[in-house]
């Protein structure tokens, strides 16, 4: 699933009956969806899809996890990329803009929008996520 922000995310949809009618078929779903992209990152995983016209026969199919999560980062800019290679060497907002020729504003503002758009809540977790996904 793409959120908002451009972010994909493996989700697990659930759909549970919780209410039948009198012929015992169900009319009410409880619909549970999980972001599960934490558990399936870089792995291989295995999805079970059961046929609704056989109840007994369950198709099972082997995924992959694809590269394109790991090398292609469309939410992130050059420049902000710029910025978050050197917040991983431990370079302050102010040492990034004197190497980059920007001011320190714009290096916090470039901070800020890639921790909104990665949903992080620090740049130490910015700087993880940026590493476990291959973007640096």
């Amino acid at each position: 699933m793409k959120c908002k922000n451009g972010i994909l995310k493996h989700v697990l949809v659930q759909s549970i009956p919780i209410l039948f009618n009198s012929k015992m078929e169900p009319i009410y779903f409880l619909n549970i969806m999980s972001d599960i992209s934490s558990l399936v990152a870089n792995r291989e995983y295995t999805h079970y899809i059961l046929d609704s016209s056989d109840e007994h026969h369950i198709k099972k199919i082997q995924l992959h996890q694809h590269n394109s999560m790991q090398t292609e980062h469309p939410e992130i800019t050059k420049s902000e990329l710029k910025v978050l290679r050197l917040m991983a060497d431990g370079f302050s907002s102010k040492q990034i803009a004197d190497k980059l020729f920007l001011s320190e504003h714009t290096v916090k503002n470039h901070r800020k929008s890639m921790l909104f758009k990665t949903e992080s809540n620090s740049s130490s977790e910015l700087v993880k996520r940026a590493i476990l996904e291959g973007w640096l």
